[in-house]
């Protein structure tokens, strides 16, 4: 089967659906596994990192598959290398998770100031799930005003990896990497 080269609108839209995915799977993950968190720290850490993983997970699958495709148009149908791609995928796929946290974080430096701007967290908690473990742990209420500069740290920090999820994965599959034997197995060349 021939492999055919993907507009860039449609892989950022393809990007775009699995932050979707990501969002639809914690909204039930999370809401299900809210009443066990609220008592401990530890089962509390245990959903963030899972909550984590599962929207990373579906950046990682998205931007490896993105890589494989271009690897293979480059190998076989001489495509050029686009180096930017990584960087542009790395941009824009989670560009409404930078919308939203650029909102919150104008909202609680008092930029952005209306009726609802104090509750810019509960929204910004709506829209990545993911993040609600995390909130738990250094807010006790869902509003702008308590949340800690050191908390919107947190949260950036949160931000920061799905674009490096993105870029790192399909850097590395281009190059004929193979992530998921290092993952696996590790460096273990007697496999």
């Amino acid at each position: 089967m021939k492999s055919k080269e993907e507009s860039f609108i449609k892989r950022i839209l393809k990007g775009w659906l699995y932050l979707l995915g990501g969002t639809m799977m914690n909204m039930w993950f999370c809401t299900v596994m809210v009443g066990v968190f609220r008592g401990s720290v530890l089962i509390t850490l245990l959903v963030g990192i899972a909550a984590i993983v599962i929207v990373n997970g579906l950046f990682f699958n998205y931007s490896y598959n993105a890589g494989k495709l271009d690897r293979e148009l480059i190998k076989f149908h001489g495509k050029e290398k686009n180096f930017s791609m990584p960087v542009k995928m790395a941009l824009l796929v989670p560009l409404p998770h930078y919308i939203m946290y650029t909102a919150l974080i104008l909202a609680k430096a008092g930029v952005i100031v209306s009726s609802d701007s104090n509750y810019y967290l509960s929204y910004y908690i709506l829209a990545n799930l993911h993040v609600l473990p995390w909130v738990s742990l250094f807010t006790e209420a869902r509003t702008t005003d308590s949340l800690t500069w050191g908390g919107a740290a947190g949260l950036l920090l949160i931000l920061i990896i799905e674009p490096a999820v993105i870029s790192i994965t399909y850097v590395c599959t281009l190059n004929s990497i193979d992530i998921k034997a290092l993952l696996y197995y590790g460096n273990n060349k007697d496999k």
